[in-house]
């Protein structure tokens, strides 16, 4: 077979691929159980904050947002851009002491599980959370699809120098290495 009928027929296949995906994500739900697990961890914060428009209003005020955006938040399970999602995320671990806000951020866009659900199953979940700590540094916001071939890429990076999530806090990568990661980060966003 020729180069090009070979990545003809890759092409064909990726599309093919592409269209599965797409018939089975559902556009105006990618997050699943968001509102109901940022209901759990307010629960956990202010219990006494009544669970309908109380706690939309709450959130408002705390993040000096409208009732209407965080209203969104709970009844259509759609997140806050990246940096409202981590200004919530820090105000939530900061009064709850439950996660860091990065795995704060990866708890209430995913479950709670090892791994985020729309994960590669080899990718662990705190390399998401540094996924989504340096993108809100960097103030990029990227698409799930995106974020997932980032967090594969990283985590390549991060075995190249030997370090596992698991044996090292990634919020202490040395300067050089957040750079590297930081310009991964980057060539996704454009």
């Amino acid at each position: 077979m020729k180069y090009a009928d070979q990545k003809a027929a890759n092409i064909e296949q990726l599309a093919a691929q592409a269209s599965q995906i797409e018939t089975t994500i559902d556009p105006n739900n990618l997050f699943p159980g968001f509102g109901d697990r940022l209901n759990e961890m307010l629960d956990l914060v202010v219990p006494t904050i009544p669970p309908l428009f109380g706690r939309s209003a709450a959130l408002a005020a705390v993040l000096g947002l409208t009732k209407a955006t965080t209203g969104r938040w709970f009844n259509e399970n759609r997140p806050p851009n990246a940096q409202t999602l981590r200004k919530l995320a820090m105000w939530l671990s900061t009064n709850t002491n439950r996660f860091s806000a990065a795995e704060m951020e990866i708890y209430l866009l995913y479950g709670h599980a090892d791994k985020p659900t729309q994960s590669s199953e080899n990718v662990d979940y705190k390399i998401y959370a540094l996924v989504y700590s340096r993108c809100s540094e960097l103030n990029v916001e990227l698409g799930n699809n995106s974020i997932v071939e980032m967090a594969q890429g990283i985590e390549k990076l991060l075995k190249m120098w030997n370090i596992t999530p698991t044996n090292a806090d990634l919020e202490t990568l040395h300067h050089r290495k957040l750079t590297a990661i930081d310009a991964l980060i980057l060539s996704f966003a454009h």
